[in-house]
């Protein structure tokens, strides 16, 4: 059974804690929401996960995590992970998910009860309501960043997990004794999937902070990192690579040099997936060029538009979207069905997969999904308020390290008075940093060249004059 033998002591500290909401108390739609921190740290293993103070078994916060998430299955209810979102985004969602009916606040360590069902969406309470009452069914619900548009709802069962955490292990080569290094939110997809395939495995997991990876991948010395680029550069960097490890990677593409110079010290193994499919479903090793699908992967490519079909595919997708009637809409998979991704591909002269880019026009930086209408937004008001009429565009250049970087193309910025730039680019510092995360903010403002004035210049177009040094920048 997938989390063994935490079932009956987390039972037993609902059942126990004062002011508790009775259990027999049940709502209409059994949902158990998990409020997450942003970031649990510490070691999930048998041995470690647990220990004795003062004659009392005390379970680590990751361990504490897999109890509630391992006790809402067995029992029939369907956990949903809320991560650490904006405030407006918190309550939305709360909002919208009143059939949750018993709240677990992490910080806080208290329990909340909706005992009635209140929800907007009852497309939402037919699809749990059926899976409840489906034996085989065992929902674990979670959202999307919401970086690039509407946050979305995902359902998957914990089959899909099993399948996904299977998929990986088998071309990570995992046992019992395969130390795994990890700094990914356990709310998240990557994250959770950890947790579940170090379960199934028995393997110790070292879950750190971002800024704890690299130390501890240098202190402790791994198997296996699981992370992204910017940390496997730091890993060659501050010399912690052994050629005995392996660096399974996702979130942003890996630049070629970095790649090329990586795989001369250690086992790379960039991966592509998605969070409707529990993770990865592509990956490219040492000795081949492209993408290859993972074991019970299909594929097809139709018009440079990628298509996936593979077990692990999720139940369900709701979209929510405050300004539209009906806020909520949804789609429902039933494993047989081709998923159409956002990511444009074509195949090579040696059958691998080629990951051209968005066809949404989504940029990753260091993993993040970043949405270019968000900066334009935040620009375009300034704009407004300030009386500026100019043309720009929002652009990514490419990045060996970090993906892609944001920069705001400016129809020509270089002819402005000295005088106006610097306040320009001083007040819109100013702006950026108080709407923006730090990887979201444009690193330069760039004069669009006069010859292509008024035309929006293509990624690769951009990029060639870029790398050639044909565009005036000013770092902000």
């Amino acid at each position: 059974m997938i989390f063994e033998n935490t079932l009956s002591p987390f039972l037993d500290e609902i059942q126990s804690r004062e002011k508790n909401p009775s259990l027999e108390r049940s709502p209409q739609i059994p949902t158990l929401l998990i409020e997450c921190p942003h970031q649990l740290e510490g070691y999930l293993h048998p041995i470690t996960s647990q220990h004795q103070e003062n004659g009392k078994r005390v379970y680590s916060p990751i361990h504490r995590f897999i109890q509630r998430i391992s006790w809402a299955m067995e029992n029939n209810w369907v956990p949903i992970l809320l991560s650490e979102l904006p405030p407006k985004h918190t309550r939305e969602h709360r909002h919208q998910l009143q059939f949750g009916a018993l709240l677990w606040r992490w910080q806080s360590e208290t329990w909340e009860l909706n005992p009635h069902f209140n929800s907007q969406i009852p497309q939402l309470q037919n699809f749990i309501e059926k899976a409840l009452n489906s034996e085989k069914l065992k929902l674990i619900g979670l959202f999307s960043s919401g970086s690039t548009g509407p946050s979305k709802l995902i359902f998957q069962s914990l089959e899909n997990y099993l399948a996904s955490a299977k998929r990986s292990a088998k071309l990570l080569n995992l046992n019992s004794s395969t130390q795994v290094l990890s700094a990914l939110p356990c709310y998240h997809n990557g994250g959770l999937l950890n947790l579940i395939r170090a379960d199934l495995y028995g393997h110790p997991l070292l879950i750190t902070g971002h800024k704890e990876l690299l130390p501890q991948w240098k202190k402790s010395a791994p198997d296996i990192i699981i992370g992204v680029p910017t940390q496997l550069q730091g890993g060659i960097e501050e010399n912690s690579v052994l050629p005995s490890q392996t660096f399974y990677s996702g979130g942003a593409a890996i630049g070629a040099e970095l790649l090329k110079k990586a795989q001369k010290l250690l086992r790379v193994i960039p991966t592509y997936g998605l969070t409707e499919s529990c993770g990865a479903l592509l990956y490219q090793d040492n000795n081949t060029s492209g993408f290859q699908p993972m074991d019970q992967v299909d594929f097809k490519i139709e018009n440079q538009r990628l298509s996936i079909r593979c077990p692990s595919l999720a139940h369900a997708i709701f979209s929510y979207h405050p300004k539209k009637n009906p806020a909520w809409n949804h789609h429902l998979y039933d494993g047989n069905q081709f998923f159409t991704t956002n990511d444009s591909a074509n195949l090579s002269g040696d059958g691998h997969i080629e990951i051209l880019g968005r066809t949404d026009q989504v940029m990753i930086c260091s993993g993040e999904n970043i949405n270019p209408q968000e900066i334009a937004d935040i620009i375009n008001s300034y704009f407004k308020r300030r009386e500026i009429i100019a043309q720009f565009q929002i652009m990514a250049i490419d990045d060996e390290i970090k993906g892609q970087i944001p920069v705001a193309l400016i129809d020509g910025l270089e002819q402005w008075e000295d005088e106006l730039r610097d306040e320009l680019r001083d007040e819109l510092v100013l702006e950026l940093r108080q709407h923006l995360s730090p990887l979201k903010r444009p690193r330069y403002l760039i004069s669009q060249p006069p010859i292509q004035s008024g035309i929006k210049l293509t990624h690769s177009e951009f990029n060639r004059l870029w790398k050639n040094g044909e565009l005036i920048y000013w770092k902000i």
